[in-house]
């Protein structure tokens, strides 16, 4: 596995949050989506969920890469990780993704406040933690 592998891993993951996300929201489980977040900064609406998306998107890859570059300087001898160590090993960072990006950084940034201090309902963020996991899990599968 390359860094360049991981950042594809990141990407694909990327987007299969981004639909799980909207999956969950068919089931009618609150979720944030981060694609509408981009409103916030752009005031056209399509543009702006565009650049939610993109900017959900660029961030996946590099989470990826970085995965991929922690992996690499971790394991001995080059061998690829086993599927299930390498599957757990992604759902982890998918937690510290969840914990130190999504609610540390984005939420804040988007005035949703620390680990969504200023929301009504955090409801929210278990799905938005769902999520995190599944993308952690997709690149600790494909990036191991």
């Amino acid at each position: 596995m390359t860094v360049a592998e991981g950042a594809v891993a990141g990407l694909i993951a990327g987007w299969a949050c981004f639909v799980t996300g909207h999956w969950l929201v068919l089931l009618r489980l609150p979720v944030l989506d981060l694609a509408a977040m981009g409103r916030r900064y752009l005031d056209a609406p399509v543009a702006g969920w565009l650049f939610g998306l993109v900017h959900h998107l660029v961030n996946s890859t590099l989470l990826g890469a970085l995965y991929a570059a922690a992996v690499i300087s971790w394991r001995e001898g080059g061998e690829p990780l086993s599927l299930p160590v390498g599957t757990v090993m992604g759902v982890a960072f998918g937690v510290v993704v969840w914990a130190v990006v999504a609610m540390s950084m984005v939420l804040p940034g988007t005035g949703r406040g620390w680990f969504g201090s200023k929301l009504d309902n955090r409801t929210p963020l278990a799905g938005n933690l769902l999520v995190h996991l599944v993308f952690g899990a997709l690149v600790g599968t494909i990036a191991r």
